[in-house]
């Protein structure tokens, strides 16, 4: 069926009380399935109001109590149902005080409404965690500044990768930070700066990229394992051709153990130097969803492809300081990867002028009433009142996933 109306007058009234109806439902009949079918489409409009009672801008334009920019990262609580985001650095690319928080939404499909029931500021040491990219400090584990882009949960607890660190950082449910997990040095740029080109070359010739740090944070399903993905190569896995053009194409994927050691990294690749990756979500001990996106809106994308990828077979690189521009350095194997979903595939409706830049969030939802599982697909709106955020719901049977025996490229 067909949802009358969208995101109109009527449910813009609704959305001052924190609720949002779905723009479009599609068909939860039994009759000859399709492997993967878009079952829900959820706006949230861009001008919506979260519940932290904020009065104050984060800019000149925009208000701090806004509850866009969510889509950065996702996690669904099987035991309340809930679903839990965490909004990135906020309004005006990290050049705002924004103070960073989580969202946390109840979706029902079979009600057409997304209804958010809680926000939780993120602090420490009573302090708030800002997305101000000016938030240095001496020491960078001890930076106020916070760029959420990956989200799990665990119990009592919820565990966020960023991307100014990049660091891993464990707070309770109620946003108090408990820990920091730092990365391996060669993930760390020697100079923090208060710009993007202040943190570049020649200013830093190894370390993560300016804005492309841990992208993405899947947890093991026994719960032991944390998996963190860079959104583009380190910058010593980045060379350049003789036109000064980058060229790198591996990502480094790092497995950390939760008490915080280090043990594996992997080589992801990616399709093209212009894609970066914006999340990874893990199926079992060996595979995962992996989200790979290039960085254009509307009828300009070319790339938004959801990976089954797996690490079996895959080569330890924590040794290498330097990865070559494709492939795996020599003797090594990269991750292998095949496609599960093509967001551009026209049976799914999203190709146009409408489909957004920054599709970043990956979570598994809630087992619909045919058996099916289901796969939350989140929008991130950047803050912005023009564009809508975005819950996108798809419903599989499990063997629709590949498997990690066939699965066979480490490039498509």
């Amino acid at each position: 069926m067909k949802c009358e109306g969208g995101i109109g007058a009527t449910s813009f009234r609704r959305s001052r009380m924190n609720i949002f109806t779905i723009c479009s439902v599609l068909s939860l009949s039994a009759g000859a399935l399709a492997q993967v079918e878009l079952v829900a489409k959820i706006a949230v409009p861009g001008d919506a109001r979260d519940l932290s009672k904020l009065r104050s801008v984060a800019t000149s334009s925009v208000p701090q109590n806004r509850l866009g920019g969510f889509g950065s990262a996702i996690d669904f609580d099987r035991e309340t149902g809930l679903v839990w985001t965490a909004v990135d650095r906020g309004p005006a690319d990290g050049e705002s005080v924004y103070k960073c928080r989580l969202q946390v939404f109840k979706l029902d499909i079979d009600k057409a409404s997304a209804e958010v029931v809680s926000t939780i500021m993120l602090t420490r040491d009573g302090e708030p965690l800002v997305g101000d990219i000016r938030a240095l400090a001496t020491e960078q584990p001890l930076q106020m500044r916070l760029d959420p882009e990956g989200l799990r949960l665990i119990p009592g607890g919820v565990i966020i990768s960023e991307e100014y660190g990049p660091f891993i950082d464990v707070f309770d449910r109620d946003g108090v930070h408990r820990r920091r997990i730092a990365p391996p040095s060669r993930f760390m740029v020697a100079t923090a700066a208060d710009t993007p080109e202040g943190e570049m070359p020649p200013n830093n010739t190894s370390g993560r990229q300016a804005n492309k740090g841990f992208e993405g944070l899947a947890l093991s399903p026994d719960g032991s394992k944390l998996y963190a993905i860079v959104q583009g190569p380190l910058l010593q896995d980045n060379p350049v051709d003789g036109r000064n053009k980058k060229i790198g194409l591996g990502l480094r994927v790092v497995e950390a153990s939760m008490d915080g050691g280090t043990s594996r990294e992997f080589v992801y690749q990616l399709d093209k130097p212009k894609n970066g990756v914006s999340e990874i979500l893990a199926l079992d001990s060996e595979r995962f969803l992996i989200l790979e996106r290039d960085g254009d809106r509307g009828r300009e994308c070319k790339h938004r492809m959801i990976y089954a990828a797996t690490i079996a077979g895959a080569t330890d690189v924590s040794g290498v300081d330097s990865l070559p521009s494709s492939g795996a350095p020599d003797g090594a194997t990269a991750m292998r990867k095949e496609v599960f979903i093509d967001l551009l595939d026209p049976k799914f409706g999203l190709v146009g002028d409408t489909m957004p830049e920054k599709i970043e969030g990956l979570t598994f939802g809630p087992k619909l009433p045919d058996g099916r599982s289901t796969l939350i697909v989140s929008v991130d709106n950047d803050c912005k009142a023009e564009f809508e955020s975005w819950f996108w719901v798809f419903a599989f049977e499990e063997s629709a996933i590949p498997t990690t025996d066939s699965i066979t490229s480490s490039m498509p």
